[in-house]
């Protein structure tokens, strides 16, 4: 019998993909803070020098989109966004882009682009 990753351990696996993810695309994560007891926000400076947040979670809730719209309403950030590994693919809020782990890659060419 196969045995369940545990939320940690699916964690760490969004924080490094997302770490690799933005490195490889020119970005430059400063700072990886631990959030609450089930994510990690990573805050960077992009290529083009903008700054941004990703939260790297589990499973997303809405409280996740939560905070990421009011840290971009209250600073001076550029974009934030949301990795998640549990889920499907289409999982969206108002605001906030969300995004399956799978499709970090994408995500990261996506920071400059955002305004």
């Amino acid at each position: 019998m196969g045995t369940q990753p545990s939320p940690e351990r699916d964690l760490d696996l969004v924080v490094s993909k997302c770490m690799a993810a933005l490195g490889g695309a020119g970005h430059h994560v400063v700072a990886k803070v631990w959030e609450e007891d089930r994510a990690f926000d990573l805050a960077l400076v992009s290529r083009a020098g903008r700054k941004a947040v990703i939260r790297c979670v589990s499973e997303p809730r809405p409280s996740d989109s939560l905070a990421l719209a009011t840290m971009l309403a209250e600073g001076d950030l550029t974009f934030a966004a949301l990795v998640y590994s549990v889920g499907d693919n289409g999982t969206t809020f108002d605001t906030i882009r969300a995004c399956h782990v799978s499709r970090v890659d994408e995500l990261a060419a996506l920071v400059d682009g955002e305004t």
